[in-house]
């Protein structure tokens, strides 16, 4: 990554040199549903291409007073490093975005935003790969302090209905790692995790998606991270968000007001054919068994008015959240209102003992 091509290739949004915009086909894959790029997608005209000093400095300081994992620090002082990288603020970034509904309806409340999903770039958008999680370090990193972030990590290894290869239970939460869907989701949960104690650093309001009884929660990064930031879970139905099944569904907010998210419930929903996302089956041993439907995997995607709700109601508490991370980052910088341009010699210290293994 570190070449101007390698980052702006596969970026959706704001991730490239001042000279690139967003591809147009990049945007139809993704679901934008025009010929042209939406506004928010697309980078000005002239963005920095260093890190501005503040924002460094609230990073860091950020990392340190949540006693997030040491390693975060050396991992955003190395992207952070990266030549040739635009750092023009966005203000809501979206992992495993598929469609791009959430993002779509903050770009009509006005504010710029970051898609990143493996479908779009099977390699700089696989977070799965060190390319891959590097450019999603890299837009955690860009968002503007007390903005947004939403992730939704792969389910189908944690959900119920997988429990028979996988192997996971509340008491071997990993699993079997010998199957290659189980020891790819536990990557993918740990690196989550550091995403949200990235964000978090930043005073960023972070809402993560799982299907109802999922084990991602009980998977000690996911762990480390409840235990030292406080979260809030709230039960919604995706049904009641016009959403072809309902869905049974557990949002992670690391802001309260996440139990509102009813209040921007569409008021009519469309007529639809209610559809099974699990089948019952007998083997040919005459042991019943369960499997997926051909509609399960239709049903990650959100719908529009899910987007549209966790969108609007960010608007309602955007001073809020805003306030909250001015608070916790002059807290974190010491109860001063911009942090010291040299570093302690402890906090150095806390750097440098950062275990890379």
């Amino acid at each position: 990554l570190s070449s101007k091509a390698h980052i702006s290739s596969p970026s959706l949004a704001m991730g490239k040199p001042t000279s690139h915009r967003v591809p147009r086909r990049a945007a139809l894959v993704a679901g934008a549903g025009s010929k042209s790029v939406p506004k928010g997608l697309s980078e000005p005209d002239s963005v920095p291409e260093t890190v501005p000093g503040k924002h460094r400095r609230e990073t860091m300081a950020g990392l340190r007073m949540l006693k997030a994992p040491k390693v975060l620090a050396v991992l955003a002082a190395l992207v952070f490093s990266l030549p040739g990288l635009s750092w023009a603020p966005t203000q809501h970034a979206e992992f495993f975005s598929g469609k791009m509904e959430v993002t779509l309806a903050e770009i009509q409340e006005g504010r710029t935003c970051a898609a990143y999903d493996v479908e779009y770039d099977p390699h700089y958008m696989n977070i799965l790969s060190p390319e891959g999680y590097v450019h999603a370090i890299y837009q955690v990193l860009r968002l503007e302090r007390g903005s947004s972030m939403t992730l939704a990590p792969v389910c189908s290894s944690w959900v119920w209905v997988s429990r028979g290869t996988t192997k996971r239970s509340a008491y071997n939460v990993l699993g079997d790692t010998s199957v290659r869907c189980v020891s790819e989701g536990n990557c993918m949960a740990a690196r989550c995790a550091l995403l949200c104690f990235l964000a978090l650093a930043r005073g960023i309001w972070v809402v993560m998606e799982q299907p109802r009884g999922s084990l991602l929660e009980h998977h000690p990064a996911m762990q480390l991270l409840f235990k030292l930031c406080q979260f809030w879970r709230e039960s919604i139905k995706m049904g009641d968000f016009a959403a072809p099944s309902q869905k049974d569904t557990w949002l992670y907010s690391s802001q309260p007001f996440i139990e509102q998210i009813y209040d921007f419930k569409p008021a009519t929903l469309p007529q639809r054919q209610s559809v099974q996302l699990v089948e019952k089956y007998v083997d040919s041993k005459g042991i019943n068994r369960v499997k997926g439907s051909r509609f399960l995997k239709g049903s990650q995607a959100y719908t529009r008015q899910f987007g549209r709700a966790l969108a609007r109601l960010r608007t309602r508490h955007q001073s809020e959240v805003k306030a909250a991370a001015a608070a916790f980052l002059c807290k974190a910088a010491g109860g001063k209102q911009r942090a010291p341009r040299k570093l302690s010699s402890d906090f150095q210290s806390w750097i440098k003992s950062a275990d890379l293994n």
